[in-house]
């Protein structure tokens, strides 16, 4: 009796954790088909293709995909020129095929720009500064048509598709001189406290500025610059997070702590494309250096700030 009960607890035993291993073979089965099914609906961007230049003075580059496009989110950088569209909702294929180097684009660089929610951003390099419109009729059908120059910088403005909003600036004008922080804007007293308070972190990040720039153009960098400017994002962010808001700053205080997420993702994935020499990981920092750059400048505008020249 004593040595036929260890057996039957051993059985009962085995029987238990085999019945949890097929429970989790199950689940897990069930939770990679919904992923399937979820992946399945995500447009994925196939081709990025330079398809006309110099025609009529104009460059035209066709972004398509395997499904419908969003309306995308664009916008111009300087050092160098470069133009950005994000697409959310959208992933990029695993080999997209990028636009061959023109005379004015000069490469296209494709990246996964946010992975939850799910976006996708599209960097056009260019040879010098250009006035662009983008033709969104086609998006149902998974395509979008970025016309670079032939027509004046104001018609870049009013291309077809939602332009990119930013919250309206201060009504007040800024009595801040270049390159300092921010004067507190007059208004309600909770937005002049608040102006009053991100003003120090809104410089620490323009210190930062340097840094993405370099990030962004893809330099050397010395790895404990990039690690303390990863830690310094991190700080601001924490600052920023502290802050009382008021309704009227929500969309600004929104672009400073993106600006610091961006920044401490570039600063973090440079580092490690310079010690792993990950190509794809350089690629990735400058993307977001750029969409960081282009938040603090957003933010920046929206507070009255002036950059040094």
């Amino acid at each position: 009796m004593s040595r036929s009960r260890p057996r039957s607890i051993a059985r009962g035993s085995c029987g238990t954790l085999a019945a949890i291993a097929m429970l989790c073979a199950v689940t897990a089965r069930v939770e990679g088909a919904a992923q399937d099914a979820q992946d399945a609906t995500v447009p994925t961007l196939r081709t990025v293709r330079l398809v006309a230049e110099a025609s009529g003075g104009a460059t035209t580059v066709v972004l398509e995909a395997n499904g419908p496009l969003p309306a995308p989110l664009t916008g111009a950088l300087d050092g160098p020129p470069r133009i950005y569209l994000d697409l959310n909702g959208v992933r990029p294929g695993p080999a997209v095929r990028l636009a061959e180097a023109g005379t004015l684009v000069l490469r296209a660089r494709v990246a996964l720009h946010s992975a939850n929610p799910v976006s996708t951003r599209v960097v056009l390099d260019l040879s010098q500064p250009s006035p662009y419109r983008i033709d969104s009729s086609g998006r149902a059908q998974g395509r979008l048509i970025i016309v670079l120059g032939g027509a004046p910088a104001a018609a870049a403005s009013s291309a077809p598709g939602p332009a990119r909003t930013r919250p309206p600036a201060p009504a007040t004008p800024s009595t801040s001189s270049p390159g300092s922080p921010p004067a507190p804007q007059r208004g309600t007293s909770a937005a002049y406290t608040w102006v009053a308070q991100v003003a120090a972190a809104l410089g620490r990040l323009q210190a930062l500025r340097p840094v993405l720039a370099s990030i962004d153009r893809r330099a050397e960098q010395p790895s404990g610059d990039l690690a303390a400017a990863a830690a310094e994002f991190d700080a601001v962010a924490r600052i920023l997070a502290s802050i009382r808001v008021p309704a009227s700053q929500e969309a600004t205080q929104g672009l400073l702590l993106r600006t610091c997420a961006l920044g401490a993702r570039a600063s973090r994935m440079r580092l490690d494309s310079t010690q792993t020499g990950d190509s794809a990981s350089g690629w990735n920092a400058a993307s977001a250096a750029a969409g960081a750059l282009m938040m603090l400048d957003s933010a920046s505008t929206d507070l009255g700030y002036s950059a040094p020249k």
